[in-house]
């Protein structure tokens, strides 16, 4: 079986981009896991790291072979924290827009262990023009680990809805 895994922004908007993410990749999958964060229902400002860790660990238990990754913005970096700690083992994964410039304050760590520990095989899509710094994100990723695939795309927003454009390359990455 081929599982996936959609791991959305943190904002509640990304509600809709979780939707939109599993309208464009979902039928190429047996199964697929959305997650919706705790803090959407709360009132909370920011993720939980430990609750939505904990989450994904118990939804996605009976996930084994072909598991997929496709996260937005902080869901990429709730991501990069799973892969670590084992909770999830990706087969590959798609990143859009990864907050470098936000996540070390909400982490409140500079640690880039997660982030240097990667080794499955990743893509991440980022506008040069994306508010949430591209630059910081292009830095992080040479400096960190260069064996995830910056894409830069011409953009100047952190939305990432734009599936049709980038769906070819994501398939391809993940041997579909």
């Amino acid at each position: 079986m081929r599982y996936l895994i959609i791991l959305p922004g943190g904002s509640v908007r990304n509600k809709a981009w979780a939707d939109g993410a599993e309208e464009a990749f979902g039928s190429y999958f047996d199964s697929v896991h959305k997650q919706y964060w705790e803090h959407w229902e709360t009132g909370e400002e920011n993720i939980d790291f430990s609750v939505e860790l904990k989450k994904l660990q118990v939804a996605t238990a009976d996930f084994s072979d072909d598991v997929y990754v496709v996260a937005k913005s902080i869901g990429s970096i709730v991501a990069l924290f799973a892969v670590q700690e084992q909770l999830i083992n990706p087969t590959a994964c798609a990143f859009f827009g990864m907050p470098f410039s936000v996540a070390t304050e909400l982490m409140e760590t500079a640690d880039w262990k997660p982030l240097e520990d990667l080794s499955v095989p990743t893509i991440a899509f980022h506008n040069d023009q994306d508010p949430i710094s591209y630059d910081v994100t292009a830095a992080a990723l040479q400096n960190h680990n260069q064996n995830i695939q910056l894409i830069t795309r011409q953009a100047d927003n952190h939305n990432y809805t734009e599936f049709e454009e980038m769906k070819i390359q994501v398939l391809a990455h993940f041997g579909i």
